[in-house]
């Protein structure tokens, strides 16, 4: 942190002499005419050009209550804005926003409603300010100052080397480049162009060149221990559990019923509007369905919806929309564990292994005579599950029956399931094999 400033002294009158219309080395700004009409001009050489250099946004720090902040000073941004994990953490004031609105925020794939402020005092040696910012999940920094900051202090930013030079009172003061301590987060180009074409409002993005990493190829078998080894074993002696389910089990005993309310008018709703992208994803998925043998086309009465739903890994699962289907359907009164009663049985327990089932609830068929009640509408046509599908208002007591049924011999010994998550203990390597 630099004062643009040649003496020594902390005060700026107003009767001392402005800086000249300059830099500090004293180089005189020549004003241009936009208006002026010009005959020919000569082209200056460009200098090389660094990509990467051109691009870079300018990150700095500040200090909150002794906390450092990461801050981007972004000329394109039309907020200012803080990260509520920052303003959690440090337990700053918050107050209503006066004129809430709402951002497509990428990196969530959903519109997020902005309604609160925070006005944030902050230091950068030798000045203190304030700046009112409004409050949103922010990743790629703690602080980004738009601008209304820039406005409001007079600006100017300094590409050589970078700064940006703010105004306080009758003082200018030169606030250097900072690089940020991590990594900014990235999303890959088709998440980006699928959260593009479903966000409405202004989008917040930013894109960076993704450096390359070395990899390394390694295998399980690699140093491992006798440990490691046994476990390799087993896996292997078991690899054909690990395979995709597909089809409709056979030897299932738990089928799932849809028992209904008597005299109650069957649901059937109009097909959504998509856009081009949703519609491709529901026609491959549609077709994964077909091919592993889940649903087959169906001229059922029924008609339930399509409902996408955006994994954390930024794909999509297709999901039913059921609820009309469920306010009719008798609810099954299976009893889910509860959590902390499954704690209570790890008591002395060191070793754990964890099972998650891979496509659990495909691995349950629909009973036979209720296949009919499942079907659901897409633009290929109708069609029903021949499995349990994600949705369906006693699904999880079904699941949970299936689990307790085949497990019951081993579940309060070395055993704890919830639904499709299975928890293996013990208090000794040994007692595991």
């Amino acid at each position: 942190m630099a004062e643009l400033k040649g003496p020594e002294s902390d005060t700026y009158s107003d009767s001392e002499s402005e800086p000249d219309k300059g830099n500090e080395k004293g180089k005189q700004i020549i004003d241009a005419d936009p208006n002026a009409t010009v005959a020919t001009a000569k082209i200056q050489k460009n200098e090389p050009e660094d990509p990467e250099e051109e691009e870079r946004l300018f990150h700095s720090q500040m200090w909150v209550k002794g906390s450092p902040l990461q801050f981007i000073v972004d000329s394109g941004s039309q907020k200012n804005l803080i990260s509520a994990e920052v303003v959690k953490r440090l337990g700053l004031p918050t107050t209503a926003h006066p004129q809430p609105y709402t951002i497509g925020w990428l990196h969530q794939g959903r519109d997020l409603r902005v309604s609160q402020q925070c006005r944030l005092p902050y230091n950068i040696k030798p000045f203190t300010d304030e700046v009112l910012c409004d409050i949103a999940p922010l990743e790629v920094c703690d602080v980004l100052l738009g601008q209304p900051y820039l406005w409001k202090r007079h600006a100017v930013y300094e590409s050589r080397p970078r700064a940006v030079i703010v105004t306080l009172g009758n003082k200018l003061y030169r606030i250097p480049e900072v690089a940020p301590p991590t990594a900014i987060s990235l999303i890959t180009a088709k998440q980006c162009s699928k959260l593009i074409s479903k966000t409405g409002k202004f989008v917040f993005l930013m894109i960076r060149p993704q450096g390359k990493k070395k990899l390394v190829a390694t295998t399980p078998r690699q140093d491992s221990s006798a440990r490691q080894l046994q476990m390799d074993k087993v896996v292997k002696e078991y690899e054909d559990i690990f395979t995709s389910p597909a089809g409709v089990p056979l030897h299932c005993q738990v089928k799932h019923p849809i028992d209904l309310t008597p005299g109650v008018p069957l649901p059937n709703g109009p097909i959504y509007r998509r856009s081009i992208l949703e519609n491709d994803e529901i026609k491959r998925q549609i077709q994964e369905l077909l091919q592993k043998g889940h649903i087959r086309p169906s001229s059922s009465p029924f008609g339930s919806l399509i409902v996408l739903v955006q994994k954390k890994d930024g794909t999509w699962r297709l999901c039913i929309d059921y609820r009309a289907l469920n306010k009719i359907t008798v609810r099954n009164r299976y009893p889910i564990p509860r959590i902390d009663d499954l704690l209570d049985q790890l008591k002395g327990a060191k070793y754990f292994s964890k099972i998650d089932l891979k496509s659990g609830y495909h691995q349950v068929p629909i009973e036979p005579s209720d296949v009919w009640k499942t079907a659901f509408k897409a633009k290929e046509g109708l069609f029903e599950w021949l499995v349990m599908p994600f949705g369906l208002t006693n699904a999880p007591a079904t699941f949970m029956r299936l689990m307790d049924d085949i497990l019951r011999p081993f579940t309060n010994s070395f055993v704890v399931v919830y639904l499709d998550d299975i928890l293996i203990f013990s208090q000794s390597w040994e007692c595991r094999f």
